[in-house]
């Protein structure tokens, strides 16, 4: 019994023991002094989140740019184009979704009105012609806005497709037409600078033109009568 009761006590004088203990601190060191976290008071009130949250300025989004200078398309290539921009065509690009806008109208000293687009930096006749003209008269028109300096201004021009379908809305607007009623009403169908690639001699004679009110675009000839909306 003895033997066993000595090998007990071994065994526990040789377990290190359960806590580890203080180092003993001398005459001639000094204790780093413990911080205490700054921990608001009970009865402080409580600050809310927003008011420490760093908001950031608004990203405002590049305007979309597109074609200014009119060019020789065949029917092939404005079917890609109302593809990869996503505009509507009632006949071409029926899923078009086309853009967002944002439209600023301006109304001069001088009754002159035009219509500034955010999304493209596009200025557009907010009317457009009084009456409707044959191609070579419609570039006679735009030489005439540029001669009287409409709205301050010397160089308008005819739109290209790709302008004039950013315009296209992908439905009716008041029941009327394709476009936002921030445009005048009356200018239903216009001309753009855009030529029809001749496969025939026949259309060598044909341009493009948009319809507001067909909600789509097509090759017409060179001697029908549509209205004029210049751009700048």
């Amino acid at each position: 019994m003895k033997s066993q009761a000595s090998s007990k006590k071994i065994v526990e004088t040789n377990q290190p023991p359960p806590y580890p203990s203080k180092a003993p601190v001398k005459n001639n060191e000094e204790t780093e002094p413990q911080v205490k976290p700054n921990l608001p008071s009970p009865d402080a009130p409580e600050i809310p989140i927003e008011s420490t949250k760093v908001v950031s300025p608004p990203i405002s989004s590049p305007p979309l740019h597109l074609r200014s200078v009119g060019k020789i398309l065949s029917s092939a290539a404005v079917q890609d184009m109302l593809a990869s921009r996503d505009f509507y065509d009632r006949v071409r690009n029926r899923n078009g979704k086309g853009i967002t806008h944002t439209y600023r109208r301006k109304t001069l000293a001088n009754k002159q009105a035009i219509v500034e687009d955010q999304a493209t930096r596009l200025v557009w006749q907010q009317s457009g012609s009084s009456n409707r003209m044959k191609y070579k008269d419609a570039k006679n028109y735009v030489s005439e806005l540029n001669e009287q300096r409409f709205a301050g201004f010397s160089n308008w021009r005819l739109p290209t497709l790709e302008e004039t379908m950013s315009l296209m809305e992908p439905e009716e607007k008041n029941g009327v037409l394709y476009i936002d009623p921030v445009f005048g009403q009356k200018q239903i169908k216009i001309w753009t600078s855009d030529e029809e690639s001749a496969s025939t001699a026949w259309m060598a004679s044909f341009t493009w033109m948009v319809s507001f009110k067909d909600g789509r675009c097509n090759r017409v000839p060179f001697d029908d009568l549509y209205y004029v909306r210049a751009v700048r």
